[in-house]
């Protein structure tokens, strides 16, 4: 509506001969929260619904080239479906309407689930990723689903843009918090900025030396949001030995005493 009414005034002013009065940009911020809404609503329940469908006929499908292309449409439309629920959940947490349902939980589970990954890399390979010998398990008070979903987002990260050997590790730090981390022994290419990483839909560097596959860059800004809504710290550090990704979790959601 603000943006119909300036154009009205700038009309009118054309129309008398008045130079217009500058308008302030301001940021509608209401509008990209409802823009966000109706992007998921639109986009989530038909391709809920044709997932379904393609998974069902890719299960019935036994050979032949109609085999391959219900795959490739079935991923295609999975790829989807994870960049809209990436966006909605980077949104909800950027406005604060993300709300946690923190519950006591067990980090071995969640550190061994981000262990089980296995998939190619950039080269083509696959990628695995080791679970250190030496992290630290416990009993954390956290969101299980949006945690994994930040490692998940690492993870991935890390089999796409790291080195060959990936290691998920945790640890007690001084003051009692718990870091969890993602390295590789991959190093960041001259085409990087590593701040720039930290703000949504930029990928570092300049578009024409992208990676195809890099999605729409929320990978490490979703989670930072997920991590802060947890009253916890985030930063990734680069060497030239290998990369490192960070979520450091406050004490107290270590030491938190079981309610039974």
């Amino acid at each position: 509506m603000s943006i119909l009414t300036d154009l009205g005034k700038a009309v009118v002013a054309a129309l008398e001969g008045v130079p217009p009065t500058p308008v302030d940009l301001t940021k509608d911020e209401g509008a990209k929260s409802t823009f966000i809404t109706l992007i998921g609503h639109e986009l989530r329940t038909p391709l809920t619904i044709l997932f379904g469908s393609l998974r069902l006929l890719e299960a019935m499908a036994d050979r032949g080239i109609n085999a391959g292309l219900i795959s490739s449409a079935r991923k295609s439309t999975e790829h989807l479906m994870g960049l809209v629920e990436a966006i909605i959940t980077y949104s909800d947490a950027s406005t604060g309407e993300l709300s946690l349902n923190e519950q006591d939980c067990e980090l071995g589970d969640i550190l061994n689930g981000v262990a089980q990954l296995v998939l190619p890399g950039a080269d083509g390979e696959l990628k695995s990723i080791a679970l250190d010998e030496k992290a630290h398990t416990a009993s954390i008070y956290i969101d299980p689903h949006q945690i994994k979903l930040a490692l998940h987002a690492l993870a991935l990260n890390a089999i796409n843009h790291g080195g060959s050997e990936i290691t998920i590790g945790s640890r007690l730090d001084g003051s009692r918090n718990l870091e969890l981390s993602i390295t590789d022994n991959g190093t960041l290419d001259d085409n990087v900025d590593l701040a720039a990483l930290y703000e949504p839909f930029v990928v570092g560097g300049h578009l024409r030396t992208r990676d195809t596959r890099g999605g729409l860059g929320l990978g490490l800004p979703l989670t930072r949001k997920l991590v802060e809504l947890h009253g916890g710290e985030f930063e990734v550090q680069a060497t030239d030995k290998g990369t490192t990704a960070i979520v450091r979790l406050p004490a107290w959601r270590v030491s938190r005493l079981r309610v039974v």
